[in-house]
């Protein structure tokens, strides 16, 4: 995703063209779908886990939480990406995006292995 973040964006420093648009696009479009897909099984697993059978009614339950959170993230996307194109420029924003995706990866790996030595 990082990757895609700077070819489309593009990063400081890269000329804009158009081949490394087009393949940023495509590694985006990849590593979104692998991302839903890891996502809602990880939904579903984590729901078993915690003593939910898995039925219709937890199925609906996954898929009405992931929807839930795209749909959130798709309606604060463009203004954040707004704010961020007006106030830095175009390239700027591409930085901050890159940084504060890797915060949060780091984050995350962080809470990951806590609850693992648990």
């Amino acid at each position: 995703m990082v990757t895609a973040v700077v070819m489309v964006g593009p990063f400081p420093g890269i000329n804009p063209d158009y081949g490394i648009l087009v393949a940023g696009l495509v590694t985006f479009g990849l590593a979104q779908g692998i991302l839903s897909v890891s996502s809602i099984t990880n939904l579903r697993l984590s729901i078993m886990q915690n003593g939910i059978k898995e039925s219709m009614i937890s199925i609906s339950f996954v898929s009405m939480g992931y929807l839930t959170a795209t749909s959130v993230g798709a309606t604060i996307g463009p203004l954040m990406a707004g704010v961020l194109y007006q106030e830095f420029g175009f390239q700027n924003a591409t930085l901050f995006l890159i940084v504060g995706n890797l915060i949060l990866v780091h984050i995350f790996s962080n809470l990951h292995n806590r609850n693992n030595l648990k």
